[in-house]
């Protein structure tokens, strides 16, 4: 049984994640050279390429102490899983797959209303203007 409390923190974990991930610049890929991940073996991200499940628990591990997985994770929720090549696979950001499909609808609703915001912002700003 999940308490209030537990409820409630975990709700306050999901909003930090978030705005964690609304903060990266998904323009800037120079995260890429911090990753903890650079120079290990994809295959080990990948238990689909027939690596099994040991390799994902490395590989989890290896994410674990990475410094760069928000950024990380915010390419997987706004690329990867809509590749129809790589859907739904491989660990990215400290997450596998079904973590990141319960996480979409929230980032998505996220991002829909952050763009909400910016049109109402600029439809007044324009307004404004034309006075």
């Amino acid at each position: 049984m999940t308490t209030p409390a537990a409820t409630a923190t975990s709700a306050g974990l999901r909003a930090q994640l978030l705005d964690a991930l609304a903060a990266v610049d998904p323009s800037d890929q120079e995260w890429r050279l911090a990753a903890a991940c650079r120079d290990a073996d994809p295959r080990q991200f990948h238990p689909e390429w027939g690596s099994g499940r040991g390799d994902v628990d490395r590989a989890l591990a290896l994410c674990r102490r990475c410094p760069v997985k928000v950024p990380c994770l915010r390419v997987a929720l706004d690329n990867i899983e809509d590749r129809s090549d790589l859907k739904d696979s491989g660990v990215f950001g400290g997450t596998v797959p079904r973590q990141r499909r319960r996480m979409r609808a929230a980032w998505a609703a996220r991002r829909a209303d952050a763009t909400a915001r910016a049109a109402t912002r600029t439809a007044a700003l324009a307004m404004e203007v034309m006075r």
